[in-house]
């Protein structure tokens, strides 16, 4: 016999729901009994075309990295020639740097030496003056 619940006026049944005293079927902790078959989700299978575009896009990738790894190697290659460069360029300043100072001394010397018969000269001039003033001033310094 049917009543209805005179609270929410749902129908309610009156006879008990019988649970089999022998129920083998297990249950899970999760609460899942194992007798039922738990569908688990197909893979999607990849069409031809995918596969296809997967296998390009893994081709690329390993040729994008190869590249990077050669342009590493390169990039390094030309980091030490720059720096060795960088060392034989200073190391050309500095000897030159030396060899203009070493003509620079020899040009003074050189000057100096062309210089020395005429200060000769000019301590006879004037040793010769002491002697007699007024031959410096009539007569002058002659050449020799």
């Amino acid at each position: 016999m049917n009543q209805q619940d005179p609270f929410d006026g749902e129908m309610i049944d009156d006879e008990p729901v019988k649970i089999p005293v022998n129920d083998k079927r297990r249950f899970t902790e999760e609460g899942i009994r194992d007798d039922v078959k738990q569908e688990t989700p197909a893979t999607p299978q990849k069409s031809p075309r995918e596969i296809e575009l997967e296998a390009k896009l893994k081709a690329e990738t390993e040729r994008r990295e190869a590249a990077e790894s050669k342009l590493v190697g390169v990039q390094a290659k030309f980091d030490e020639a720059k720096s060795n460069l960088e060392k034989e360029t200073a190391d050309m300043r500095a000897r030159l740097m030396k060899t203009l100072e070493d003509r620079s001394k020899q040009g003074q010397f050189n000057f100096l030496i062309t210089l020395l018969p005429v200060l000769d000269n000019l301590n006879l001039a004037i040793t010769a003056s002491a002697q007699d003033p007024s031959s410096l001033r009539k007569e002058g310094v002659n050449e020799c």
